[in-house]
């Protein structure tokens, strides 16, 4: 099915399944895809605003030029997402037990969100926003870290001789937490 134009406020889409759907310049805001199917959708010049993605299925979905604003996702496997539609930006919202494995991310935006008991792996990640997000129990390993910016950070779990890091921005605050690593106390 493909939808155009149009807006969705306030609906619940619970376990419904839009496999294969396409939508085209589309809103949705306050809106439940709690266990919902994606698989092979396409979404271009969509916003999400204040939705619901708990274990929402991704699966070689194409995401061009998608934002995501104060939106919650759980249990979401970002490393399915098409490798050919990848233009998305997420800010002021929630990722916990999020993975991003193998993938290749290059200037996107995760600013002010909380990213929680998260995974990146053997990721290139290059000009990202990370500025002012929280990072519990997130890890990052062998990972390609370049150009990208974590300044404001809380919580930034990044073993600095796992991972590859060139010209990447960190507050003071946030660079005494990674010597820590290493017995510094920085004062």
């Amino acid at each position: 099915m493909i939808y155009e134009d149009l807006v969705f406020e306030k609906e619940d889409f619970k376990n419904k399944n839009f496999a294969e759907d396409e939508f085209y310049s589309c809103v949705f805001k306050d809106v439940n895809f709690e266990k919902s199917d994606f698989e092979g959708s396409n979404f271009e010049a969509c916003s999400f605003e204040d939705c619901n993605f708990n274990l929402t299925n991704f699966n070689q979905t194409k995401l061009n030029e998608v934002t995501f604003r104060v939106c919650v996702f759980r249990g979401i496997n970002f490393s399915e997402i098409s490798l050919f539609g990848q233009e998305f930006n997420i800010e002021d919202s929630l990722l916990e037990f999020a993975v991003f494995y193998n993938m290749k991310l290059s200037k996107k935006t995760f600013k002010n969100s909380k990213i929680i008991e998260s995974n990146f792996s053997n990721c290139n990640l290059k000009e990202i926003d990370f500025s002012f997000c929280d990072f519990e129990k997130t890890k990052f390993s062998s990972c390609l870290i370049e150009k990208s910016d974590f300044r404001g950070s809380n919580n930034l779990g990044i073993d600095i001789l796992s991972n590859k890091i060139i010209k990447t921005k960190i507050g003071r605050f946030e660079a005494s937490e990674l010597l820590k690593q290493f017995g510094f106390w920085v004062e």
